[in-house]
């Protein structure tokens, strides 16, 4: 593991489900700007400090979103951040790997299309880029 990860850059991009279950730990949705999202230390952070890999972890994951709310051009999550676009905010686009996760209220054919368009956007800053997909225990699957 330290090998495969040491010194790399991972971003983890959902919502609430990806925290609660303390991948990352950084929980404020009205917190737009990178910089606090930088550096988080949650299980995933520890999990490869232990296994001796120096990764630097980013938290793009804020509460009751849907991907289409933080990579559309606005949100409309619900919260006071409508309107706001979230993307505008991610300064950093280099990373070696991208976690995703959608929130169970998404429609499959919508998912798979912004999935493809957060691809295209990290593989632009970097083509090496590896992506996972994180699918959660309440996923239900609408077509």
């Amino acid at each position: 593991m330290s090998d495969i990860l040491n010194n790399k850059k991972i971003i983890f991009i959902g919502n609430s489900f990806t925290y609660y279950g303390k991948t990352v730990i950084f929980k404020d949705y009205s917190v737009l700007e990178q910089e606090p999202r930088n550096n988080d230390d949650g299980y995933f952070y520890q999990l490869c400090k232990l296994k001796g890999a120096d990764v630097s972890v980013t938290n793009w994951t804020f509460g009751n979103h849907r991907l289409e709310d933080t990579f559309g051009g606005y949100c409309q999550a619900g919260r006071p951040c409508d309107g706001v676009d979230h993307f505008s905010y991610l300064k950093d686009k280099c990373y070696d790997y991208v976690a995703i996760q959608e929130s169970s209220r998404g429609e499959g054919d919508k998912i798979i299309g912004q999935i493809e368009r957060i691809m295209k956007i990290f593989r632009e800053a970097n083509p090496e880029v590896k992506f996972l997909y994180l699918v959660h225990e309440n996923y239900h699957h609408n077509k």
